[in-house]
């Protein structure tokens, strides 16, 4: 039975109950859909929040979310049969709230439909609270996960019961006959301006050792194409973005200042390369592939224009060096990284930043950004005049940290 959607504004930090139908402690992704309205969701800015645990006593978890300069304290009241939300960022709400809903949805991805089966009386972190020496607790961004020591091998818990295995698969009968054959994906951009850079997943075969792709066989731009192999469900949901991207680059121009009445269409676009960057950085063999028009993508994938890289989530920040010439004002642009200044130079590559190290590591602009940096080219310094200093103030200067010398 789905919850009703209620017309009737509540606030967030009052709880919200999430009945778990699907069975005790479970909660999917279909499930979660049916306590959200789409009206609540109109921001988009905080897609995949980092998740941090702060405590879990008497069956209520809290966990701190934030994304960017944003962060809210979310409890979670843990039952059998649901689940009690409360959100502190005091939003009204038709049900759960943007934060509330970016979290589980996050959670479910990362640590799977079953995830609050640990926090159940006798449970995974009730014992590991008790006796800490036999376990090993793991921060990441997507909350924390309990393992066991070693030594302690496979770990029954009092909740563990014949039910438990009943829709467990046995993933080596799936994979026995196609371990080498994956499912990865390549960063797909144009070395003159084509088109704007987007992703696809490709299907290979791997080597003996499986530590590279051996033949990439194609790639894969629509559903229909998918192999017959199994999927995890974070590579679907990143599927559906690629997808996604593949029909709306075609309505776009290869570049963002082009034509204004495309930009709509092209924040769409930088959207779609948001909701995938952490995605992304969770997957292996990510290449990096030249292409010159789109239509060539509907070919098998040329080897050699196929190049390893890494996906990084920093934002790169661009800080306007102004410096006082007289009757003008020089505009250098500076580049850093978590801090670091890096050298630069303009690659036709759109809202995507490429340093080069062992392997190309790529970074995402945003909108203003890229902006900015496909009006200046291949020139590295921009000047103009202190009488219109106001104008350009409005206009450029108010957008970008700046430093005046």
């Amino acid at each position: 039975m789905e919850q009703p959607i209620n017309n009737t504004l509540r606030n967030s930090s009052d709880p919200y109950i999430l009945l778990l139908e699907e069975g005790p402690y479970t909660l999917s992704f279909e499930k979660l859909e049916n306590f959200v309205d789409q009206r609540d969701l109109k921001r988009k800015s905080f897609f995949y929040p980092d998740i941090s645990f702060i405590s879990f006593e008497d069956g209520m978890l809290e966990l701190k979310v934030s994304r960017e300069k944003e962060s809210y304290i979310l409890l979670i009241q843990v039952e059998k049969e649901m689940l009690q939300i409360v959100c502190n960022c005091n939003t009204p709400v038709h049900q759960l709230c943007l934060h509330a809903y970016h979290a589980l949805h996050k959670l479910l991805m990362f640590q799977g439909e079953h995830y609050f089966e640990h926090y159940q009386r006798s449970g995974l972190i009730e014992l590991s609270k008790q006796l800490p020496e036999y376990f090993k607790t793991v921060h990441s961004n997507s909350g924390i996960a309990v393992e066991t020591k070693k030594e302690l091998g496979k770990l029954i818990l009092p909740t563990t019961t014949l039910a438990s295995f009943s829709k467990v698969v046995d993933v080596s009968t799936l994979l026995k006959t196609n371990t080498d054959q994956i499912i990865s994906y390549a960063i797909i951009h144009s070395r003159k301006p084509f088109h704007l850079p987007i992703i696809l997943p490709y299907y290979g075969t791997l080597n003996k050792a499986r530590t590279e792709v051996k033949s990439f066989k194609n790639f894969i731009r629509v559903p229909e194409k998918l192999p017959n192999i199994p999927i995890p469900p974070i590579q679907k949901l990143l599927n559906s973005i690629c997808f996604e991207m593949w029909k709306l680059v075609h309505q776009l121009p290869a570049r963002i200042l082009k034509e204004p009445a495309s930009l709509p269409q092209i924040q769409t676009l930088h959207e779609l390369w948001q909701q995938a960057l952490p995605l992304l950085s969770e997957q292996t063999f990510l290449y990096q592939y030249y292409s010159f028009r789109l239509k060539f993508l509907r070919q098998k994938p040329i080897k050699k224009y196929m190049l390893p890289c890494l996906v990084n989530q920093i934002r790169p920040v661009i800080t306007l060096q102004i410096k006082d010439c007289g009757d003008y004002y020089r505009i250098n642009l500076k580049i850093t990284i978590d801090g670091k200044t890096i050298p630069y130079k303009e690659k036709d590559n759109s809202f995507l930043l490429w340093i080069r190290r062992k392997e190309e590591h790529i970074y995402l602009w945003d909108l203003k950004q890229s902006a900015l940096l496909e009006w200046m080219g291949e020139h590295q310094t921009a000047t103009f005049f202190k009488v219109h200093y106001n104008t350009i103030y409005d206009n450029l200067l108010k957008h970008f940290p700046c430093t005046i010398s």
